[in-house]
């Protein structure tokens, strides 16, 4: 079971009202910025979680039930892995 880690080589902070993060990846020269759902499912990266424990987390917090935002959750995580932001 893999447990997704944000890279040591990505450097982020929490910037605003409507809680984005703001992420810099020096391999791209890129700028990342978050919307709350995709920051929400980054920050639980931290190499403990499973997806599915994030899933669970993000269901709890958005008071949804996980099935009804499994596949938007997914597809949220797949973006955040094809830009080499987790491990």
């Amino acid at each position: 079971m893999e447990f997704p880690k944000i890279k040591d080589d990505v450097l982020w902070r929490r910037d605003g009202e409507d809680d984005q993060i703001i992420l810099a990846k020096a391999v791209y020269g890129a700028i990342f910025i978050l919307n709350p759902t995709s920051a929400f499912i980054f920050e639980h990266c931290n190499g403990e979680n499973d997806p599915e424990k994030i899933l669970q987390l993000l269901s709890e917090e958005c008071s949804t039930p996980s099935e009804e935002i499994r596949k938007d959750f997914y597809k949220a995580l797949k973006k955040i892995r094809r830009f080499a932001l987790v491990e």
